[in-house]
């Protein structure tokens, strides 16, 4: 997708952007102009698919995300298209885990340092403590770490709400693992949150990697 846009002034992104579409609305702002029909179509081609998903998982969510939907930031800062795909994870003891990938199209030449600003507004977060978590294979400048509510006993993470795919940012109820990564004029955030979320770094890996393995085929 490297050809799609030129370089542009670009995300220097809410992390509060979806776990990476700048997902908070900037109801004062101009309406925005149409995404264009080709980063939507490219998008969904590198979403994550079932096949991808742990045997048992059930596909909630694939939606392009409209510029409307973006915050006044993002599209200042060069956003051009954004995907998501929201999952959850099959059951287990303590419930299920909801796995949300989001997508957005920015200048190439800008993404390692967005993803580094994803990664930081993320850990400003309060009732959080954040931990740094092994790096997927999902090239230079990646970011990984699980997000554990303070105080919270492991049986309180577990019972911690799902989060929606409109949420940025869990409650002091949740806790999430993340990974943040990114390939030519592609940013990605994977998330997984709600009950048992800190037991599913393995498929959290797995998954960037998949997802990663796409962007390397495109």
């Amino acid at each position: 997708m490297k050809n799609l846009i030129a370089p542009a002034a670009v995300l220097v992104v809410c992390a509060a952007l979806l776990a990476a579409g700048c997902t908070s609305a900037d109801t004062g702002a101009v309406p925005a102009a149409p995404v264009p029909a080709a980063y939507n179509t490219t998008l969904a081609s590198l979403a994550l698919t079932p096949a991808d998903l742990p045997a048992g998982s059930t596909p909630v969510l694939s939606q392009a995300r409209a510029a409307g939907e973006m915050s006044e930031q993002a599209r200042d800062l060069g956003w051009r298209g954004g995907y998501v795909t929201v999952y959850t994870l099959p059951a287990n003891d303590t419930g299920t885990a909801t796995v949300i990938q989001s997508l957005a199209v920015y200048a190439e030449k800008n993404i390692t340092d967005i993803i580094a600003v994803v990664d930081a507004n993320e850990r400003l977060q309060t009732g959080f403590v954040f931990t740094d978590m092994p790096l997927p294979a999902t090239g230079a400048g990646t970011r990984a770490f699980a997000a554990t509510p303070v105080n919270a006993t492991p049986a309180a993470i577990s019972a911690g709400a799902v989060a929606t795919p409109d949420q940025g940012s869990g409650s002091a109820a949740d806790g999430y693992i993340e990974v943040i990564f990114g390939k030519g004029d592609i940013l990605e955030v994977i998330r997984i949150s709600g009950p048992g979320a800190g037991e599913q770094r393995s498929t959290l890996a797995s998954l960037a990697e998949a997802a990663y393995a796409k962007l390397n085929a495109t």
